[in-house]
């Protein structure tokens, strides 16, 4: 049965299965960022960064004080950090959804193996 639904499943859901997608496409990027704004505000502000552009002079004093600043997280364009925040903004404008996420459990996931066909599953539910 798998290697049947692996040869007729379209390429792109086999290369995410088969953890070949580009996890660092503008996409993929703002979309866990975004994540991480609403839903872990505290680690959105350690592994995440906007910056305009830091200057192409790499001896600059002020791009070595951002880039030390700054070691280790991902930068995101000022465009996409405005983005973020203008979708932050707007999403927490709602009462309803603010009650919904104070009262949440941030992220969870759920994993379990599928006793039929052994593959591992996860899921999440927010």
């Amino acid at each position: 049965m798998l290697k049947l639904l692996r040869e007729t499943t379209p390429a792109h859901v086999c290369a995410w299965y088969q953890g070949h997608e580009d996890e660092n496409r503008p996409a993929l990027v703002l979309a866990r960022a975004y994540h991480c704004r609403v839903l872990e505000p505290q680690r959105f502000a350690s592994d995440f960064f906007g910056h305009a552009r830091l200057r192409r002079d790499l001896r600059s004093s002020q791009h070595r004080a951002t880039r030390d600043a700054w070691m280790g997280a991902q930068c995101i364009s000022a465009t996409c950090a405005e983005r973020i925040g203008a979708m932050y903004v707007a999403l927490v404008s709602n009462l309803l959804i603010v009650a919904i996420l104070k009262e949440g459990i941030a992220a969870p996931m759920l994993r379990w193996m599928d006793e039929q066909t052994g593959v591992v599953c996860k899921a999440r539910p927010d």
